[in-house]
């Protein structure tokens, strides 16, 4: 639930399909949030959630959340209500019941149900699907949200979809998670700076997606692949897609002290995730822009088919292949 509140400037409402353990709400109220809904589809997992209150931090107990213990999908065919994030995280797309939670007609309505600039974030879990069908879930999924960030943690996937251009602001990231609770949550799961984040947890943007996704089928309600196919391990297979990486990153500081600093710190926490080459690339140019005259604090793209964000002039030489999350 943090990646989407991250990267959304003010997610004032927020709508979680999904209960789960109740870790996903955990902190989300202390973004700026004006009203959190939880739409959980079984009374037992309600009941369940009890047994991880040290995990979840009694996130239902949250004055700005609020739960419903009902369908997520008709919730949103049946109110017209608009959110600034929607968080789907249902269980595996072969379950029955789950199932039309990915498919290309439950992306559309939510599409619907976003305000502009509004922020999707789909789970999928890839310790059981196969290669082919996370490409059949993830083309579907980009039919409806173009822009896309992909995330790893452990064996589970999070790709966040807009209708707009995503990029890391990596001041506002700064802040953000420097404000109480949010900071106490993250630091929880070993991130503490925008570097930790992206080094330890970005996979790739949506050019990579989507040539990861090339050719495969669409998943639909009236053709629902996902749910009739055989389960498999993925392994790595998703990780061909990554040949280079580079990463959309704007606002990296006012001038030329400040960009270099964020640099630096890229550069550190890079070194921390255990990626040398990565990490050298961001500290060698912290050093060109501390001779560079010219001062900028947008991070503009590198070339119409990258995966957007790090600079021409200034960031040109990050991209490096990589071979680990």
């Amino acid at each position: 639930g943090q990646l989407p509140m991250l990267m959304h400037p003010a997610p004032e409402d927020v709508l979680v399909i999904g209960l789960g353990t109740g870790i996903t709400l955990r902190g989300m109220s202390s973004h700026p949030t004006r009203s959190i809904k939880c739409v959980e589809i079984s009374p037992e997992v309600v009941e369940a959630s009890d047994y991880f209150t040290e995990a979840n931090h009694n996130a239902l107990d949250d004055p700005k959340v609020s739960l419903l213990v009902r369908d997520g999908r008709n919730l949103l065919l049946t109110q017209q209500a608009q959110y600034d994030v929607i968080v789907s995280e249902p269980s595996n797309p072969w379950q029955t019941g789950n199932s039309n939670l990915f498919t290309s007609e439950f992306y559309q309505l939510v599409a619907s149900r976003l305000k502009q600039g509004g922020l999707f974030a789909q789970w999928i879990g890839i310790y059981d699907i196969t290669p082919e069908n996370l490409r059949i879930a993830t083309n579907t999924l980009l039919q409806i949200f173009p822009q896309t960030l992909t995330f790893r943690t452990g064996s589970d996937l999070i790709i966040l979809g807009s209708q707009e251009e995503l990029k890391f602001d990596y001041l506002r990231l700064q802040q953000r998670m420097a404000s109480v609770g949010v900071k106490e949550t993250l630091s929880a799961i070993g991130i503490e700076t925008p570097g930790d984040l992206i080094a330890n947890h970005y996979l790739l943007g949506d050019k990579s997606l989507r040539k990861f996704s090339r050719g495969a089928r669409i998943n639909s309600d009236d053709l629902p692949i996902l749910e009739y196919s055989a389960r498999d391990n993925l392994g790595n297979a998703l990780l061909d897609a990554r040949k280079r990486m580079v990463l959309p990153l704007t606002n990296m500081g006012k001038d030329q002290r400040t960009i270099a600093i964020s640099l630096r710190e890229l550069g550190n926490d890079f070194v921390k995730a255990g990626r040398a080459t990565e990490a050298q690339s961001f500290l060698r140019k912290a050093l060109e822009v501390e001779k560079n005259d010219t001062s900028s604090s947008q991070i503009s793209p590198v070339q119409p088919e990258d995966d957007g964000g790090l600079s021409s002039r200034q960031m040109s030489a990050v991209t490096s292949p990589t071979k680990q999350v």
